[in-house]
C-alpha cells in the first residue's frame, strides 16, 4: 500500500508492508505539525510525521 498527503513529493510506499488502518492522525494548524500512527499488518504500529520546514520524516515503529 502507498500513502500521499497534500504537499508531499508524491506516492510513498509504507516501510515493511501495508497499512491496514490509522490508529492516530494529528494534525496542529498553528505549526503545520502532523503525525500520523499506522497499524501495519504483522508488523505493530509505525508512525511518521511532518514540519513544514523538515518535511516528512521516515517511518519509524513506534
Amino acid at each position: 500500500m502507498v500513502h500521499a498527503w497534500p504537499g508531499h513529493s508524491g506516492w510513498s510506499t509504507m516501510t515493511n508492508g501495508a497499512a491496514d488502518s490509522l490508529i492516530r492522525v494529528d494534525w496542529d494548524p498553528s505549526t503545520g505539525y502532523r503525525l500520523l500512527v499506522a497499524n501495519v499488518n504483522g508488523s505493530g504500529h509505525w508512525c511518521t510525521s511532518y514540519l513544514p520546514s523538515r518535511g516528512w520524516n521516515n517511518w519509524f515503529k513506534c
